[in-house]
């Protein structure tokens, strides 16, 4: 009858071990992942603000009349060299 309990109290304490163990590893995977995702939330976030910057300049520009510049067009420039050779 001891030996029972004993082997019952070491199963129980294996098991409980063995969640423990678990239960860390799926905490430094939710670290790990919350910090992809705050990092993703940073980049996008600085994205956001400099695309809502070049609007908000781009807006400005052109209530004042200010013309762009036209952007070079590579891909012709590239054709046009090749015909020339």
């Amino acid at each position: 009858f001891f030996r029972k309990d004993k082997i019952f109290s070491i199963n129980k304490l294996y098991h409980y071990q063995f969640t423990n163990k678990q239960l860390y590893e799926n905490q430094k995977l939710n670290e790990k992942l919350l910090n992809i995702r705050n990092e993703i939330a940073a980049e996008m976030h600085d994205d956001l603000g400099s695309g809502l910057s070049t609007i908000r300049l781009m807006s400005e520009m052109a209530k004042i009349g200010i013309v762009q510049p036209e952007k070079k067009n590579v891909k012709s420039n590239a054709s046009r060299n090749k015909q020339m050779t």
